[in-house]
């Protein structure tokens, strides 16, 4: 078997088969879904408002899928936390299932389910590992070690545009490799091609782990659900110390023979069945054995009886499940972790097994249900559990409605779509938690249910549609069981602003900052009336941008036609005047399709810090960078969940700040007015005055207006001379009739 070696660390773990589902999220923070190669650009010189987080990247896999990654593997510089996080968006037309595997070095590997036949054989697992990719900078283009020839393969090179070629080819093949039921391995890939490989100087072939210590030959043998040799990978540690031996081993015929240290083994394997297909069981198999001579062992997926399974409060229909194993030898550390979540559900199986008598093995079960269709309010359960330690042979749970938290959830849509949501459920121990998008319709209102527990961290992906148009990414959280908590997703009016970053392991590249005499700017696309700040990725050409800033003596200091800026600005305090104007088109909304937001802002040169620990500034650090004193809105129009208010009165929430981390002055005056003529005329709302810069505004919607779509415009001043003024085209409809949608 070969291994890899990485920037000078050893992997010693290789994928094991297992199935995952259509788009796959791992770990505690999920960047937007579909971001295009800007993504690469560095903070701090020019790049894009959508990467907040330096270290996040988009990379192409050979299969023409997506994955965008947060975070920087361990010991990969100085923000470097250890935590990578994943989500993938698949090529159009891919029923793959994904594996999700975290290696010991921290590199993070995304295997689609048609490469499992074929790697460590003829494709090569650093094809896999997006880590490794977004150390090359594969944005766009794989380049790749062949012997032989591949569909899609030009010239040592997989291109965004022939990777999808690749991809069905190798679907196809996987599709034919044996047939259902069956195990054999298959012949040549494609009939031509014999290995492939990322072609990377920092990845070498080396030999398997050595020790020392005297090995000694083990026997592995594999039988499937019917006694017959089943060909597969089983994932085989050492636990007392992992370093000794930890290894993904293949079985090609159900059999193989490798030479291991002595000491305490566990060894475990997934025994997917599969029709036509589709998954329709998949039994786990853990074995533990201590290792003194020679000897043999036997992974038997007809041991595999205790069938996992969950009663819920109210009628439910399972509609994902899976689980990850997590292995850990005597001194603490992680050996083996890796995961199986399936588009849709499938029975699964668990040996009943004794706790370790070394180490500590744990199993996260997870599952996603849904109520009936013809549930007048629609609901859903994200159930994980954990199970640490011993097997038992009863793996059924009943769940209380005490131990779930509610969240009431909205998903605002001026136009019906398909919209999708990724939850992931990370415990304690966990690095990370995996996750599959989730396509319903909107708008819709329903009740959400998890287990409530601070030992496990909840984190949301919520795209406006399935290609990942549209998508932000909400805080991790724990919830209290017996709580209820309220969200509201894409609520108008939708605006460009400045969010509040969502601060993980990865830097935050502020929004509005000074750093001695250079202004650094990046406007968030939109944001909802929650403040969630989404990323609008329509096709290239329907999203237009314009920045302009103009210095206190109105010289251009920047236009351009991107959400960013970073500039030099004169050293003496003056009033600076910004403008952004966008335009959106596309065909999952109609409102929200034109803004101009004007700012003006006093500044002069800072040396001064005071934005958090993690903030990225014009020089990439947090050093001598204070936040600019940008006024900033956040609007809540009381509509219906699909944009309209009814004719009549009219009513809308405002609070007026400053940007993330600024200390400006208090917000002095204010104004809302709305227009049914499309800017010609103007009708200023009453504001009834609350605290801390907030408002309520009401007005009356004529019923001249229905049908039609009203312009809001919204300023405010604070007591330091600073300025916002806002207009969004279109930012809620007037319902026909007498409904509010």
């Amino acid at each position: 078997m070969r291994l890899l070696r990485t920037t000078g660390r050893l992997l010693r773990h290789r994928s094991v088969p297992t199935a995952a589902g259509l788009a796959v999220a791992l770990g505690l923070g999920l960047v937007p879904a579909g971001a295009g190669p800007a993504d690469a650009a560095p903070a701090g010189a020019g790049a894009p408002a959508a990467a907040r987080a330096p270290a996040d990247r988009t990379v192409l896999l050979v299969t023409g899928d997506r994955v965008i990654v947060q975070g920087t593997p361990e010991g990969q510089g100085a923000q470097a936390q250890g935590r990578q996080t994943v989500t993938v968006v698949p090529r159009e037309g891919s029923t793959d299932s994904y594996v999700t595997e975290r290696r010991a070095d921290g590199d993070v590997y995304v295997i689609p389910s048609s490469a499992l036949p074929f790697l460590g054989d003829e494709l090569d697992p650093s094809l896999f590992d997006v880590s490794a990719l977004v150390r090359e900078g594969a944005t766009d283009r794989v380049p790749v070690e062949i012997e032989g020839r591949a569909p899609g393969v030009v010239d040592g090179t997989v291109t965004a545009q022939s990777a999808p070629e690749f991809g069905a080819a190798l679907a196809e093949a996987a599709a034919s490799a044996a047939p259902d039921g069956a195990s054999g391995r298959p012949g040549r890939l494609f009939g031509t091609a014999e290995s492939l490989r990322l072609d990377t100087s920092t990845q070498d072939a080396v030999d398997a782990p050595s020790s020392e210590d005297a090995t000694h030959p083990l026997e592995l043998r594999a039988l499937d659900a019917a006694g017959a040799p089943y060909g597969m990978q089983v994932s085989v540690a050492n636990l007392d110390d992992g370093s000794k031996y930890t290894n993904y081993v293949t079985l090609p015929d159900g059999r193989t023979t490798i030479d291991v240290p002595a000491g305490h083994y566990e060894i475990a394997g997934y025994f997917p069945t599969y029709r036509s297909g589709v998954l329709t069981e998949l039994r786990f198999v853990v074995r533990d054995i201590s290792v003194t001579g020679a000897g043999t062992v036997t992974l038997d997926a007809r041991t595999a009886t205790a069938e996992v399974g969950t009663t819920t409060p109210r009628p439910a229909e399972t509609v994902t499940n899976g689980m990850t194993y997590l292995l850990q030898d005597d001194s603490g550390d992680t050996v083996v972790a890796y995961g199986w979540i399936s588009k849709e559900a499938a029975p699964l199986l668990l040996s009943p097994a004794a706790a370790s008598p070394v180490g500590t093995r744990r199993i996260v079960l997870e599952e996603h249900d849904r109520s009936p269709q013809d549930a007048r309010h629609p609901y859903t359960y994200d159930l994980s559990f954990t199970l640490e330690g011993r097997i038992g042979e009863d793996q059924h749970r009943v769940v209380r409605r005490r131990d779930l938290a509610a969240l009431d959830r909205g998903y605002y849509a001026d136009v019906p779509r398909r919209t999708g949501q990724a939850r992931f459920a990370a415990h304690t121990f966990m690095d990370g938690g995996f996750a599959l998008y989730q396509y319903f319709a909107a708008p819709q209102r329903r009740t959400e249910y998890v287990l409530g527990s601070p030992d496990i961290t909840y984190g949301d992906t919520i795209t406006a549609t399935p290609d990942g148009r549209a998508a932000t990414r909400l805080a991790p959280a724990t919830y209290r069981a017996g709580s209820t908590v309220r969200t509201d997703l894409l609520r108008g009016p939708l605006a460009p602003g400045f969010a509040e970053p969502i601060l993980l392991d990865a830097a935050f590249s502020c929004g509005a900052c000074r750093q001695d005499d250079s202004l650094q700017l990046r406007v968030d696309q939109l944001l909802d009336s929650d403040g969630h700040g989404y990323l609008d990725l329509n096709s290239p050409g329907k999203i237009t941008s314009r920045l302009t800033l103009l210095s206190p003596d109105g010289t251009p200091l920047a236009d351009t036609k991107h959400p960013y800026a970073t500039v030099g600005a004169p050293a003496e305090p003056g009033t600076y005047r910004l403008v952004y104007d966008q335009t959106r088109t596309g065909d999952w909304f109609r409102q929200a399709s034109v803004s101009r937001t004007e700012w003006t802002f006093t500044s002069g040169h800072s040396a001064t810090r005071t934005v958090p620990a993690g903030y990225q500034c014009a020089d990439g650090t947090a050093e001598r960078c204070s936040a600019l004193p940008l006024v900033t809105a956040t609007a809540r129009l009381h509509t219906g969940i699909d944009g309209t208010m009814p004719v009549g009165p009219a009513r809308m929430d405002l609070a007026f700040g400053h940007a993330p981390s600024a200390k400006g002055g208090a917000i002095r005056d204010a104004k809302a007015e709305v227009s049914f003529d499309g800017g010609t005329t103007w009708r200023t709302a009453r504001l009834s005055r609350q605290a801390d810069g907030r408002y309520t505004a009401r007005w009356s919607n004529p019923r001249s207006a229905q049908g039609q779509d009203v312009m809001l415009r919204l300023w405010a001043r604070d007591a330091d001379g600073g300025t916002l003024t806002r207009t969004v085209t279109a930012a809620y409809t007037v319902a026909s009739g007498t409904g509010g949608g």
